[in-house]
C-alpha cells in the first residue's frame, strides 16, 4: 500500500513484477500485489524494499486459516453431552445485514435454503466452493430448520469466500478484497472466523473499518491456553471472542490473553456442517456468531459512536466468569445468557 511511481521503479530494480492492483476505495487504500522472482529470497527482498521505501506499507501476503473443527471425535463427545442453542432469548430479526469472511457457504443446505444470502468468491474462481466450516458458521448466524435457528436469523448475510479450492486460499490479498466489498455493502458487523499471523496491511484495513463504525468479530484461536490470542482478534480494532461449553467452561483449545473481550458457547453446538443434516461443531470460530448477532441487534448501521456503545452495552450485560472483572480467559464475560441456569447449577454442585 502506498507505492507511487518511484516505489514501483524501485520494486522493478529488485526484480519484482506487478501481479495485480486493487483500488480499495471504501477503505481509502490502494493495494498492489508484487511477485518475487524465484532467484531471490522473499524476506530479504521485502526488507530491501522497505529500506528504500520507508513511507510505503509493505507486507507479506500471509495465509490465514479457519478456526474450528467438525471431526468425528466432536460428534462422539457431543452425543454424550449435547448442547442446546444458547440464544433462546433472541427473537428473529426483521431487518439488518451482516458480513462473513470465511470459506465458502452451501446455500442449498436445508438450514440455509430459506435464508437471505449473497455469496461472492474472492479467489479468482468463477464460483464459490462450499465448505463445512463456512456453512456451519453461516447457519449459526442466519440458518433455520425445525427447532434450529441461527442467532441472527432474519438478517441478510453477505458471505465472502476467500479460500475456494486454491492453494493460496485465505491470503491477505483476498481478505482485503472481501473487506472492501463488505464496506461497500455498509454492513455494520462482520464475522471473521479466521486466524493467522500479524499483518500490517490487514491491521490497517481493520482499523479503517473501525473508523467507519463497522465492528469485526474474530476468534482467539484454538492453539491452546499457552498461546496468545491469534490475529486478527489480537488487534485493538477487533472484537476477540473465546469459546465455552454449554455451562460456561472454557474450551480446552482456546488461546488466552488480555485481548479477549467476550466468551460464548462454541463447543458441541449443532450446526449445518453436514450436507443434509446438523452435526456438532466445536472451536472458537463457532462462538463468533452469537457475539456478532448480539452486536448487530444494537448496531443497525455503521456509525462509530453507536459501534462503541454496542460493545460497551454488551460488556455491561455479560456474565462475569473466571476472575472478577475482565480476565484473559473469559474477557468481560459470557454472553450466552440462555445457558446461565445450567452454569449456576454446575457451580452450585460440590
Amino acid at each position: 500500500i502506498g507505492l507511487d511511481g518511484k516505489g514501483l521503479a524501485a520494486a522493478r530494480k529488485l526484480g519484482l513484477t506487478v501481479l495485480r492492483r486493487h483500488p480499495l476505495k471504501a477503505l481509502g487504500l490502494d493495494l498492489v500485489t508484487l511477485k518475487v522472482p524465484r532467484n531471490r529470497d522473499t524476506i530479504d527482498t521485502l526488507e530491501a524494499l522497505r529500506a528504500q521505501l520507508p513511507a510505503a506499507r509493505l507486507e507479506l501476503n500471509h495465509l490465514f486459516d479457519p478456526s474450528g473443527s467438525d471431526s468425528e471425535r466432536v460428534e462422539e463427545e457431543a452425543a454424550r453431552s449435547p448442547a442446546t442453542l444458547p440464544w433462546a432469548d433472541l427473537p428473529p430479526l426483521e431487518t439488518g445485514a451482516l458480513g462473513l469472511v470465511d470459506l465458502g457457504v452451501d446455500p442449498t443446505h436445508p438450514a440455509l435454503a430459506d435464508a437471505g444470502i449473497e455469496i461472492r468468491s474472492f479467489t479468482g474462481e468463477k464460483r464459490s466452493s462450499p465448505s463445512a466450516h463456512g456453512t456451519a458458521v453461516a447457519s449459526l448466524l442466519v440458518g433455520a430448520t425445525g427447532e434450529f435457528a441461527g442467532a441472527a436469523r432474519g438478517a441478510h448475510l453477505y458471505a465472502a469466500d476467500v479460500f475456494g479450492d486454491a492453494d493460496t486460499g485465505g491470503s491477505v490479498e483476498m481478505i482485503l478484497a472481501a473487506l472492501e466489498w463488505l464496506a461497500q455493502k455498509r454492513v455494520p458487523v462482520i464475522a471473521m472466523p479466521l486466524v493467522g499471523p500479524s499483518n500490517l496491511l490487514l491491521e490497517m484495513s481493520l482499523a479503517r473499518l473501525a473508523e467507519r463504525g463497522i465492528l469485526v468479530v474474530a476468534p482467539v484461536g484454538n492453539g491452546g491456553p499457552t498461546h496468545p490470542v491469534a490475529y486478527p482478534a489480537a488487534y485493538p480494532s477487533v472484537v476477540a471472542v473465546t469459546a465455552t461449553d454449554a455451562v460456561g467452561k472454557v474450551f480446552i483449545g482456546a488461546q488466552r490473553g488480555p485481548e479477549v473481550m467476550f466468551s460464548a458457547v462454541g463447543v458441541h453446538l449443532p450446526a449445518a456442517a453436514d450436507p443434509m443434516r446438523l452435526k456438532p461443531v466445536e472451536g472458537t470460530s463457532f462462538a463468533v456468531p452469537e457475539v456478532a448477532a448480539r452486536l448487530l441487534r444494537a448496531l443497525p448501521a455503521p456509525e462509530p459512536a453507536a459501534a462503541t456503545a454496542a460493545v460497551t452495552a454488551l460488556e455491561a450485560t455479560a456474565i462475569d466468569l473466571g476472575a472478577p472483572g475482565h480476565d484473559p480467559v473469559y474477557g468481560y464475560g459470557w454472553v450466552s445468557f440462555g445457558g446461565y441456569e445450567r452454569h449456576a447449577q454446575r457451580m452450585s454442585k460440590p
